[in-house]
C-alpha cells in the first residue's frame, strides 16, 4: 500500500515538472516571436523612411527642373521678344525711310539753264542743265539709235552726307516719250568726254558731260528715272523739257 502511494506521488510530481517546462518553453517562444515582430517593424519603418527620403529627393529634383525650365523659358522668351522687337523696329525704320515724304515738290517745268533739286535716300542734289547738243557720233562711234544727246551738267551736293557725283548723275534719264522708259548716261565709256565723277561733300559741285542715246523726235525730256520715284528711292521728280529746234 505504501509503495502504491509512493508511486502515485512520484508520478504527480513528474507531471507537474513537465507542465512547468512546457509553460517556460511557450513563454520563451512568445518572447522570441515578439522580438522578431519588433525587428520587422523597425525594418519596415526604416524602409518607409528611406522611401520618403527618395520621394523628397525626387520632389526637389522636379522642383529644380521646373525652376530651370521656367528660367530657360523666360530667358528664351525675352531673347525672342527682343530679337523680334529689334527686327520689327529695323523693318519699320527702313519702311519709314522709303515711304516718308521728302522736303521738295516735283519740278516739272524746267528748261535749259534751270536748276532742279532732287531728294533721294542717298542724298540731296541740285542739277543744272547748262547746254544740250545733238551729236551724230563720238570719236567716230555712232549712237545705237539715231544720234546722241550731249548734255553739260553742273551737279551740286546740297545734302548733309558725302556723295558720289557718278551716283547722282545716274539717277537721271533722257527720253522723248514720257509714258516709256528712258536712256542713262554713257559718257564714262567714251574717251574725250569730261564725264561727271568724284566725291562731293556738302556744298561741293562738279561740272561735266553726260551722253544719251536718242531717237529722232521734236521734243526731249531729262528727268529722274521713273522707277526710283515709284519705289520711294527718290522723293520727288524733276523734268527738263527742250525742243529739237533749240539744240540743233
Amino acid at each position: 500500500m505504501k509503495k502504491t502511494k509512493l508511486l502515485i506521488s512520484s508520478l504527480f510530481v513528474a507531471s507537474m515538472l513537465a507542465a512547468c517546462n512546457t509553460e517556460d518553453t511557450k513563454d520563451n517562444t512568445e518572447s522570441q516571436g515578439t522580438g522578431s515582430n519588433n525587428s520587422s517593424g523597425v525594418e519596415e519603418n526604416d524602409n518607409d523612411n528611406d522611401q520618403n527620403d527618395m520621394d523628397d529627393a525626387d520632389s526637389d529634383s522636379d522642383s529644380d527642373s521646373d525652376s530651370d525650365g521656367d528660367a530657360d523659358g523666360d530667358a528664351d522668351g525675352d531673347a525672342d521678344g527682343d530679337a523680334d522687337g529689334d527686327a520689327d523696329g529695323d523693318a519699320d525704320g527702313d519702311a519709314d525711310g522709303i515711304f516718308a515724304e521728302g522736303n521738295f515738290d516735283d519740278q516739272l517745268d524746267l528748261g535749259i539753264g534751270d536748276t532742279g533739286t532732287v531728294e533721294t535716300l542717298g542724298g540731296i542734289f541740285e542739277f543744272t542743265v547748262n547746254d544740250v547738243e545733238i551729236m551724230e557720233d563720238v570719236n567716230g562711234e555712232l549712237s545705237d539709235l539715231d544720234f546722241f544727246l550731249f548734255v553739260n551738267f553742273t551737279v551740286k551736293n546740297v545734302g548733309e552726307e558725302e556723295v558720289d557725283a557718278r551716283d547722282a548723275i545716274n539717277i537721271l534719264e533722257a527720253t522723248d516719250f514720257l509714258e516709256g522708259t528712258g536712256f542713262s548716261d554713257n559718257a564714262e565709256y567714251y574717251e574725250g568726254l569730261d564725264s561727271i565723277e568724284g566725291l562731293l561733300t556738302t556744298g561741293d559741285e562738279v561740272t561735266g558731260d553726260a551722253l544719251y542715246n536718242a531717237h529722232d523726235a521734236d521734243e526731249y525730256y531729262l528727268r529722274v528715272t521713273e522707277g526710283l520715284v515709284g519705289s520711294g528711292a527718290a522723293k520727288n521728280q524733276i523734268r527738263f523739257t527742250f525742243q529739237k529746234s533749240e539744240i540743233e
